[in-house]
């Protein structure tokens, strides 16, 4: 895989700040609650032994998470990124309906949550445009012409 060259549309920069931003501010939020977000994790995963320090070793782990597709969409035009991207979030979609449907019948979900998915969603979305789908194609079709 070669790095992309050259400039990249508009719609490529906005999935690459969104993406970044959403684990920032969840890295952020995370650090900034430590004794909540270990809670979290305890609950999530009882059998390991949580400590402030490997809250912040997963809280890095999931930013870094977050980044592998960033950097595979802006730097490396991969559009096996996009798919896999778009098949993750398409994977949650059950799990945000629940959250929606909790929201609405007793109030029970937190709206932040949600919020930062619809943004998440939005970002996706922008991997579709048609400027991103032309980048996309182009930079294919540069790698293919190297084989011939």
């Amino acid at each position: 895989m070669t790095p992309c060259k050259g400039p990249r549309p508009w719609s490529i920069h906005l999935f690459a700040a969104i993406f970044t931003g959403l684990g920032l501010f969840e890295l952020t939020r995370g650090l900034t609650n430590l004794d909540t977000q270990t809670t979290q994790f305890s609950m999530m995963i009882p059998w390991l032994d949580w400590d402030k320090d490997w809250t912040i070793v997963a809280l890095s782990a999931r930013f870094t998470i977050v980044l592998i597709p960033v950097v595979a969409v802006w730097g490396y035009a991969n559009p096996l990124a996009r798919l896999l991207v778009t098949l993750v979030a398409i994977l949650g979609v059950p799990g945000l309906l629940l959250q929606v449907h909790a929201l609405s019948t007793d109030g029970s979900t937190a709206v932040a949550p949600l919020v930062t998915t619809a943004i998440m969603y939005a970002a996706i979305a922008t991997l579709f445009m048609p400027s991103a789908g032309r980048w996309f194609r182009l930079k294919g079709e540069s790698e293919a012409a190297v084989f011939s």
